[in-house]
This record gives C-alpha cells, sequence and structure tokens, in this order.
C-alpha cells in the first residue's frame, strides 16, 4: 500500500518507479563479466525504496547454489572477498530493511544472483637460453611457462 506522501508524489509525477527498488541492483563488476581482476572490490547501489540496516553478501565458486553458505553481513555497499584466478563466481547481497513496527524485525529483500570470472593466470617464464640470440620472427623457440 501507498503512503501519502508516496500517492501525492505519483501524482505530482516526482515519484518515479525509481523510488521503489527494494533490492541492492547495478553490481560491479557487471553481470557476467570477464578477466575480472583477483582484487576486484564487490559494490552495489543501495535500494531506492529505503535505507537498508544492513546486508547480507553471498559468494561461491562455480555453480550458483547459496544452501550451506554462511554471508558476510555488513552496513556497507561494497565488499573485498578472496577470489582466485580462472574462477566463476556466484553473488548475491540480500538488503535488510528496518522495520519500525514491533517486533522491530527487519524485512529481508533477496537480491539477484550476479556473476563474473575471474582472469586467467598470468604466464611467467621460468627459464630463459642463457647467451643465446635468437632472431625475431624465429619459429620453434621453446620457453618453459607456468
Amino acid at each position: 500500500m501507498l503512503s501519502g506522501a508516496e500517492i501525492t508524489g505519483l501524482a505530482a509525477g516526482t515519484l518515479t518507479p525509481m523510488n521503489f527498488i527494494a533490492t541492492a541492483y547495478d553490481p560491479d563488476p557487471v553481470v557476467g563479466a570477464t578477466a575480472v581482476a583477483t582484487d576486484k572490490e564487490l559494490s552495489w547501489l543501495s535500494p531506492t525504496a529505503y535505507t537498508p540496516e544492513s546486508y547480507d553478501i553471498y559468494i561461491v565458486a562455480d555453480e550458483p547454489n547459496f544452501v550451506g553458505v554462511t554471508p558476510v553481513n555488513q552496513t556497507g555497499t561494497a565488499y573485498s572477498p578472496s577470489l582466485v584466478e580462472t574462477t566463476t563466481y556466484y553473488w548475491r547481497v540480500d538488503a535488510y530493511e528496518p522495520n519500525l513496527v514491533a517486533p522491530y524485525v527487519p524485512a529481508l529483500h533477496t537480491g539477484s544472483v550476479w556473476s563474473f570470472t575471474t582472469v586467467d593466470p598470468t604466464p611467467t617464464i621460468e627459464t630463459h637460453p642463457v647467451s643465446q640470440t635468437v632472431a625475431a620472427g624465429t619459429n620453434g623457440v621453446q620457453f618453459s611457462i607456468t
């Protein structure tokens, strides 16, 4: 149900659908992003319908199954997880809306599932030819890369 102020805002054209977003939105990295750095800070925008009391952040690798995952609870809109290379991550941010009516239990708004894939490892040359010159464009030169 809309409040009197919301009805007035709709009638005046000052209240838009953006005023009613109840979940975290606009994730960074964007959904489906690839080659995301392993030190990337995840962030999102707050719901517009209320000021969240806190957020639960879920993040898992390889499949979007959050069953049994313990979320990180925090008040900010950014989180720095430990990420590894060449991994697809799925994450979700649930927002808690304050409840000003007894028994004052916050209302949980379950967010959308977002995903991204981290970068491939950077190859490192472990050995190199000592005192050997290789002409530019030469084929068949062997290097050990890990």
